[in-house]
């Protein structure tokens, strides 16, 4: 894994340096707001188990839905080319749940991701003022999950504990972006695809040895960070 992600780190690292040495035409910021779609199979399985083991009837309320992402990038524009770095923010999780006049009992998973990476967008064609782009980003994604588990049986509470994991995976995005200039500012659209790799499972703080297993597979826990991102954006030239 970690092999895996210093490759991946090296090569676009290669392609920025690479571009450097050439002459920017132009720099700027950019932020995105947008909706992103989140796969997370493996922990959608660990709510089926936690519904299956336990002897009173529950529903799952939310199962890691479509939620909204921000990024943030600052780029510059080389021959043609825009390379910069970006840095994005994402969010999801599950709750499973029963409630009735005989107590309550909740199971709830929240998941953030803070993903650093570095981009090169390449134009494909131009109508008038309409751009239309490629874009590949890629670099690593640090997740951290958050899981609350609370069981109430009339006045008594048995069940009131929170754990905190951690997990360091790599990703590619490639996607489609429109332009068109307002102003001194540029509004965007973007549709890309977000594909996680990598094996590194859950882990408790520094204890990176010790990834949690996901009782219904006895495979390691891991996120799924794989879906559509679709975005609009504005963009700042400088």
């Amino acid at each position: 894994m970690k092999i895996r992600l210093i490759y991946l780190l090296i090569s676009f690292n290669l392609v920025f340096l690479f571009h450097t040495h050439c002459k920017a035409q132009q720099s700027g910021f950019e932020l995105e707001y947008g909706i992103g779609s989140y796969n997370m199979n493996n922990l959608k399985e660990l709510n089926g188990y936690i519904q299956q083991d336990l002897a009173f009837r529950t529903e799952v309320t939310a199962n890691f839905p479509i939620y909204p992402y921000f990024r943030a990038s600052a780029f510059m524009n080389m021959n043609g080319n825009q390379v910069g770095l970006a840095f994005s923010f994402h969010s999801t999780g599950s709750r499973v749940s029963a409630s009735d006049y005989s107590g309550e009992y909740r199971f709830e998973n929240l998941l953030n991701a803070y993903v650093p990476g570095i981009f090169i967008t390449t134009p494909f064609t131009q109508k008038g003022k309409l751009h239309i782009e490629g874009r590949l980003e890629g670099g690593v994604i640090f997740s951290k999950m958050k899981n609350n588990e609370y069981f109430r049986l009339y006045d008594t509470v048995y069940i009131n504990s929170t754990n905190k994991f951690k997990s360091v995976n790599a990703y590619l995005e490639p996607g489609l972006r429109l332009r068109y200039p307002v102003y001194h500012f540029i509004c965007g659209f973007y549709a890309g695809y977000m594909i996680q790799f990598g094996k590194q499972g859950f882990y408790v703080d520094n204890r990176k040895n010790s990834q949690v297993l996901n009782p219904a597979t006895q495979s390691v826990l891991k996120p799924g960070w794989d879906g559509f991102r679709i975005n609009i954006s504005l963009a700042y030239p400088l």
